[in-house]
């Protein structure tokens, strides 16, 4: 499967660990190396299997969306 991350982006669903909130990671330092690179339009972080992290201007929530509902493994937490 494959996810549309915006500005169009698509990155395969096997290749993602998780998809972050923006503001959510914001509130720990421990998380500040995931945020060194975003912009202050990002709003979500996709973190990679290879370590990297990719940005978006989509909310993670609608990131989760477009991945199907169906999805055992998908976990969403406020």
């Amino acid at each position: 499967m494959f996810i549309h991350i915006g500005s169009g982006e698509i990155v395969s669903g096997k290749s993602i660990i998780g998809v972050f909130n923006k503001e959510t990671l914001m509130k720990s330092e421990e998380n500040n190396f995931l945020l060194k690179n975003a912009s202050q339009k990002d709003k979500a972080i996709i973190l990679k299997r290879n370590g990297k992290c990719m940005y978006s201007i989509v909310s993670s929530y609608t990131i989760m969306q477009r991945t199907g509902s169906n999805i055992p493994d998908l976990k969403r937490r406020k």
